[in-house]
């Protein structure tokens, strides 16, 4: 990890007898079991969601800037507290309510010397998170205005129940790091989850993000609410997506608008993209005598992300203490791009294979691309991706044009 993000103290104490080390991340100094690998310790804290917790706060920063007022944020799954720690220091009196919730009682003892630690009113609860927002229901006229997910693996055991937590205009944010399922090396265990067929390919990391997508916008649905993406994205062992909810029978319909599937190629790398009716979106329909083509989701065919949310994310990261400032302004800055992209991507290495010469710089090929009148644009989910409206055969003709050139 790099020292510049992340620091290590050797101050070692015990929190109900439990050895803990002090540590920092960003402007929150905390305390973290001591143990040999995250997993043998006995409350979690993973060290590589720092960027996760940037992405958190700076969204918090926007919402509050939307809702006008004090917001009261929601974490279910909370481990040591430290992404509430974060929000409260940073955030300070615009956050009304931060309730840092764990069902284990050893990260809710370390939670609460670290609110201590750092001066903050972390609300720390210990509750069963799926039973949990039942009681708000029962006791609060207040619903959270952000519920913040992230769980170890996938978040879909929780989402049924915190949507009775949804309210008008409220928040989500959740991460998935189950990606085996996700990318299609467990097909069958990602339908049990998330209702989604997936696939095994090179786009596999945009097609679980909107496999995430659908999955939230379909259990919003149940309760009347349609979603508007504000983020997401793909990175180290995880995907992660912010949503606005909003209400009315009318936004939950325009969940099917925005499903679809994707029919793929595995022998060619073709594809081409359909609405829930099956009607073409994208790309050129299959012959129906080719049987090569295999059949992915439902999953989310709209937009990954709100422009102008985004935009504000950026503008306020650089007045916000982050983990990775750099690489969170980096992705976040692609993402605008992708927003108004077509689905998934062409990889300039998989699909110059068999074309003899040196490979060109993903920028001279977007260039190119946009000379011929296809849009293009660099995708954040790999280093050699290219968004474009062009085909298949199209887009290897630009690249075999300028390997040979």
């Amino acid at each position: 990890m790099n020292k510049k993000y992340f620091e290590e103290k050797e101050e070692i104490k015990e929190i109900n007898g439990v050895p803990v080390i002090k540590k920092k991340e960003a402007n929150a100094i905390f305390w973290v079991p001591k143990a040999n690998r995250i997993y043998d310790a006995p409350a979690f804290f993973n060290p590589l969601m720092g960027l996760n917790r940037d992405f958190s706060l700076v969204a918090n920063s926007v919402v509050i800037r939307e809702i006008g007022k004090p917001v009261f944020v929601y974490e279910p799954l909370a481990g040591i507290g430290v992404r509430g720690v974060r929000n409260l220091l940073s955030l300070k009196n615009q956050i009304d309510r931060y309730v840092s919730n764990d069902i284990n009682p050893i990260a809710a003892s370390i939670a609460k010397a670290n609110a201590l630690e750092n001066k903050v009113n972390l609300e720390v609860t210990l509750e069963d998170a799926r039973w949990q927002i039942a009681e708000f229901r029962k006791s609060d006229t207040i619903f959270p205005n952000v519920i913040d997910l992230d769980p170890f693996g996938s978040p879909t055991p929780f989402l049924d129940a915190l949507s009775y937590g949804f309210s008008r205009n409220s928040y989500l944010y959740v991460t998935a790091t189950d990606m085996a399922p996700l990318c299609g090396v467990y097909p069958e265990t990602c339908f049990i989850k998330y209702h989604s067929y997936p696939l095994r390919i090179y786009q596999c990391h945009e097609v679980a993000v909107r496999i995430l997508f659908y999955t939230v916008a379909l259990t919003a649905a149940r309760r009347g609410y349609g979603i508007k993406p504000l983020f997401s994205y793909s990175t180290d062992h995880y995907i992660r997506i912010g949503i606005k909810l909003e209400k009315g029978k009318e936004k939950a319909k325009n969940t099917l608008k925005n499903t679809g599937f994707i029919y793929y190629s595995l022998k060619t790398d073709h594809f081409y993209i359909t609405d829930f009716k099956e009607q073409k979106m994208q790309g050129k329909l299959r012959m129906d005598s080719d049987k090569t083509f295999e059949k992915v989701g439902p999953i989310w065919t709209g937009k990954l992300g709100d422009e102008n949310f985004l935009s504000e994310m950026i503008k306020n990261a650089e007045k916000l203490p982050l983990y990775q400032k750099d690489r969170f302004v980096k992705i976040a800055t692609t993402l605008v791009q992708e927003i108004n992209a077509p689905l998934l991507f062409y990889r300039t290495d998989k699909v110059a294979k068999g074309i003899s010469g040196n490979l060109p710089p993903k920028k001279l090929v977007i260039k190119k691309l946009r000379e011929r009148g296809f849009k293009a644009v660099e995708t954040h989910f790999h280093s050699q991706g290219i968004k474009t409206d062009a085909d298949y055969e199209q887009f290897r003709q630009i690249l075999s044009e300028l390997i040979h050139r």
